[in-house]
């Protein structure tokens, strides 16, 4: 059975990532299928606690989505003024890979993100400049 002090590690982790109740729910039946937090065994709970750590940035789990590829991903986001928005990011994200979250992708699924995003920043570029030679 998970101890309390698991569980009190697994709540103030999604504090840190600013996610609710349902969020948090969500993760672990997603990694445990256990629909209450009581029912989860104590390697169960090990894994919901490190897989909260990989989304705070605490670590790179294998074949998962690097730190690296977060930061490009974000400064691409800024690249292309949607960080005043974070749903844009999120929409982009789930409409090219079917996945819910950033921190959920798969290297090779984030490193697709990366160049799609790399396409539309040349997509807009290219209109804007088609728009300058134009005018001029």
């Amino acid at each position: 059975m998970a101890s309390a002090a698991q569980i009190r590690h697994i709540w103030g982790l999604g504090r840190e990532l600013n996610m609710d109740k349902d969020m948090i729910y969500q993760v672990m039946f997603n990694m445990t299928a256990q629909e209450h937090m009581s029912a989860m065994t104590t390697k169960e709970a090990n894994t919901v606690i490190d897989e909260l750590k990989r989304y705070a940035g605490k670590g790179d789990t294998p074949g998962m989505i690097t730190q690296a590829q977060v930061q490009k991903i974000r400064a691409l986001e800024y690249e292309l003024g949607w960080h005043d928005e974070p749903k844009r990011l999120a929409g982009f994200i789930k409409k090219y890979t079917h996945v819910d979250r950033m921190m959920w992708l798969k290297v090779y699924q984030a490193s697709n993100v990366i160049e799609a995003m790399k396409k539309v920043i040349d997509r807009e570029n290219e209109k804007g400049n088609g728009h300058k030679d134009e005018i001029l």
